[in-house]
């Protein structure tokens, strides 16, 4: 084992041990305080070109970070990002299949909650709140109250089916399912949506046909 020597601001030497065996270097007992790097980038397995620059093969975790409520913790291959905090855990990570950034949150397990695809298309398990929401939906033009009378449900879902097709929406997402042997697997699956903007502009076209209708009927009472 070798040892590198580091002065510190206080001119008190610091010993930090490389061991060869093991290509392992790690601070030692008197090592009390935290690395301060002045100025100047950090890089590991590369030159760096920013402050921070982490470079590794794309079967390799990235960056891990775990604290002493956790302890040691493991990461995925192909892992950017992932905190391991107890109970709250996430990382971020590239899909298997590339083209897709992955988000994964803690919910008694870790598991995959929102993607984001090349794209620009996201993807969410849960409910999405916002302030607001800004669509750029072409104007339907055809007889929307025809098409809305054909909407119908199975089991208390709409069938997509009898959807009109300006609002039918089929979307291509990755899922992640564990194998028989617990591994967990990428697979690619179609799901049925329904365009709510498209829905909106449905909906307006309706609303004008029954003005319209409204208009002829009181016309016809006043004559």
């Amino acid at each position: 084992m070798s040892y590198t020597v580091i002065p510190t601001r206080t001119s008190t030497d610091v010993a930090i041990p490389y061991e060869d065996t093991n290509d392992l270097m790690a601070n030692t007992q008197y090592f009390k305080d935290a690395i301060t790097v002045d100025s100047g980038d950090v890089g590991i397995g590369i030159t760096p070109q920013a402050l921070l620059h982490i470079h590794g093969s794309s079967d390799h975790g990235m960056l891990l970070v775990t604290n002493t409520f956790t302890g040691g913790a493991s990461i995925d291959d192909g892992t950017l990002l992932y905190v391991a905090n107890g109970t709250d855990d996430f990382a971020i990570q590239n899909s298997e299949n590339g083209g897709e950034i992955q988000f994964y949150t803690n919910n008694g397990s870790i598991t995959l909650s929102a993607t984001i695809d090349a794209d620009g298309d996201a993807w969410f398990v849960g409910d999405v709140s916002a302030l607001t929401f800004t669509d750029r939906t072409p104007f339907y033009e055809g007889d929307a109250i025809e098409e809305i009378k054909k909407i119908s449900g199975i089991d208390g879902k709409i069938d997509h089916d009898s959807l009109p097709e300006f609002v039918k929406v089929k979307k291509i997402r990755t899922k992640s399912i564990k194998d028989e042997d617990g591994e967990i697997e990428e697979i690619e699956i179609e799901e049925d949506g329904r365009d709510l903007g498209a829905s909106i502009s449905v909906l307006t076209v309706a609303i004008q046909q029954i003005a319209l209708r409204l208009e002829e009927l009181e016309n016809n009472k006043n004559k």
